[in-house]
């Protein structure tokens, strides 16, 4: 029998209990490792039911709130589950809506496309369980493309519309 003080605190590191436990710690913290990964730079976009994952360090420049006004009554009243306004925070100044991500079933959508006019409820970013993710950005730089803010609306801009870059809750 062992008489250290390293096998008096830990017990005897070969019985079957002892095993399992360190199983399931290894298991449990690698499950929880695996959550906040695929979590981390994730702007959530509740009510809409997917999580946006802007370009690295951005995500702290971006504010969610659900849709408010006439607009999104109307939009509700034609089928829309669910609307949210994405706010960004420049650098100085005040912040600016970056976008508005629309979440409907597809029958929705589709009933609203006019080849004639812009497109009502956005861009379609992805079409899936019959609902479709879309999302109306900005049309025009709101800041010098050169500046720091507008390089960020930039990479934003173009992440906004790459469905990879959602993930369903």
């Amino acid at each position: 029998m062992r008489d250290d003080s390293v096998s008096r605190f830990v017990g005897d590191y070969r019985s079957p209990m002892r095993l399992f436990r360190v199983f399931v710690g290894v298991i449990t913290a690698t499950v929880l490792a695996g959550c906040s990964l695929s979590s981390a730079g994730m702007v959530n976009l509740d009510p809409v039911p997917f999580s946006f994952h802007p370009p690295m360090g951005l995500e702290s420049q971006l504010s969610v709130e659900p849709m408010t006004g006439q607009w999104a009554d109307e939009a509700e009243a034609a089928g829309m589950e669910s609307a949210v306004t994405v706010t960004y925070t420049p650098d100085e100044g005040q912040p600016v809506v970056l976008t508005g991500v629309y979440y409907m079933p597809e029958t929705v959508f589709d009933a609203a496309i006019n080849p004639n006019e812009p497109p009502k409820y956005g861009t379609e970013v992805l079409r899936a369980n019959g609902h479709v993710l879309a999302v109306a950005g900005p049309q025009d730089s709101m800041y010098d493309p050169s500046s720091s803010d507008g390089k960020n609306i930039g990479l934003l801009n173009e992440a906004i519309y790459k469905a990879e870059n959602y993930m369903a809750k």
